[in-house]
């Protein structure tokens, strides 16, 4: 499968900002992986009184293009997944993940008009389980035409527009109209040393009601150091509501990663003020999990924080280590909902004789949901995968695999135990 992430460098929906270089499609084998898993489930409902097995079916299709030729540059990278039901615990679903986008370069160096779609999970309620019920599809439309009014050895500045359509598939009445402006800075003042500024402002609409506006200001720097890369932007941004109070604070973005033959080391970190509709996004976290997106089925204003550690040690030929840590919160304007996440995890990979591999995934995330001032439920999910995978040739995997879910929390009708098995096969075209 794809990993979409090394590619949301930036925004999946932007704020004016730049899609990372489309350089890193060229490097990538380009195609396509069609994949048929199935999956038996004790408790597909995640129930502590409605336990129901199912056997659940997914169809999934992995798509990565990308190419730059010039005049104009796109790149592909999605994936869809057709998911069924047996026994009927849920309704049939369809999901996507990724990005689409094409560049053009309408005056070489100078005038650029930016094009992109993207589409993510999310979960509608994070103090629920993650079961299709509790779902949604984000679907985005963005466009932004660019000037770059000065460019040289050192300098760079550019002018953009921007406009964003965004789109629930289950809450229809969270859809949204965003149209902005920026302008970007930046200047080299060693080989190894840069920084700059950057403003942006972003009026926000929606079909229902919570329409305001957002001004945001940084200053960057970056620094490259040994085998990696050092970089953080920290400003402000005002929130002006159509109705209620501003909401002004601290934003900033943080980015450290390292890497030598054998080892990888990165840390992430980001506050932004925004509304639950667009949220903390993919930019830079590598935590192997979805939905990362939550707190989408009601609209508030919020203040979001993430923060992300982790790394990978190559142990022997054959033996990979890697591992995380995240923290993020949902901090709500003028209302008790509060939401903080807090997790840890880890996967083992072994290259085994005879064309197998053994991977072990293990997550376990502490769940803190404030649904009034006086009331905390605080929620401890454990989630376990044992994969073997076998390559029988370079176009067909296969593999076998055994899941389990644990919920513990303050309400005994909250908890759940889930076990499954299953198998899935995949061609690469």
């Amino acid at each position: 499968m794809f990993n979409l992430r090394p590619f949301f460098k930036y925004s999946a929906l932007g704020l004016g900002v730049m899609l990372a270089s489309t350089q890193a499609f060229g490097a990538l084998e380009k195609g396509a992986t069609a994949s048929l898993s199935s999956e038996w489930e004790d408790n597909a409902n995640r129930s502590s009184f409605d336990r129901e097995s199912d056997l659940v079916t997914n169809v999934r299709l992995d798509l990565n293009a990308g190419e730059d030729f010039g005049k104009y540059e796109y790149g592909v990278l999605y994936n869809m997944e057709h998911r069924r039901y047996a026994n009927g615990s849920f309704d049939n679903t369809n999901y996507l993940n990724g990005t689409a986008f094409i560049n053009l370069h309408l005056i070489p160096q100078r005038f650029f008009w930016d094009n992109r779609i993207s589409s993510a999970v999310t979960l509608r309620n994070a103090a629920e389980p993650d079961i299709p019920d509790n779902r949604d599809q984000r679907n985005s439309i963005y466009t932004a035409p660019r000037f770059v009014v000065i460019r040289s050895v050192r300098d760079n500045f550019s002018v953009s527009a921007n406009a964003t359509k965004i789109m629930f598939r289950e809450v229809g009445q969270n859809d949204n109209t965003r149209v902005g402006a920026d302008a970007v800075y930046s200047h080299l003042f060693t080989p190894l040393v840069s920084g700059g500024f950057s403003c942006n402002g972003e009026s926000a609409r929606f079909d229902f009601e919570g329409d305001y506006d957002n001004y945001s200001c940084y200053i960057n720097a970056g620094r490259r150091i040994n085998n990696g890369n050092i970089s953080l932007a920290i400003g402000k941004s005002v929130l002006n509501p159509e109705e209620g109070e501003k909401i002004d604070g601290l934003v900033y973005n943080a980015r450290v990663n390292w890497a030598e033959e054998n080892s990888s080391f990165y840390f992430t970190a980001r506050r932004n003020i925004t509304d639950t509709s667009f949220g903390i996004q993919l930019v830079g976290f590598d935590a192997d999990f979805t939905p990362i997106i939550f707190n989408t089925e009601v609209i508030y204003l919020t203040r979001r924080t993430r923060a992300e550690l982790g790394g990978s040690r190559t142990i022997s030929p054959v033996t990979t280590l890697s591992g995380y840590l995240y923290w993020d919160l949902d901090d709500v304007e003028d209302n008790p909902a509060d939401t903080t996440r807090t997790g840890i995890g880890f996967v083992y990979a072994r290259e085994l004789a005879g064309d197998y591999r053994l991977r072990f995934n293990y997550r376990f995330e502490k769940t803190e949901f404030h649904e009034l001032p006086e009331f905390q439920t605080i929620d401890f999910t454990s989630n376990y995968r044992l994969t073997l995978n076998r390559s029988f040739s370079r176009q067909i995997d296969g593999e076998l695999f055994l899941t389990a879910e644990d919920r513990r929390a303050d309400a005994a009708i909250d908890e759940y135990e889930v076990y499954g098995v299953g198998a899935s096969v995949s061609y690469t075209f």
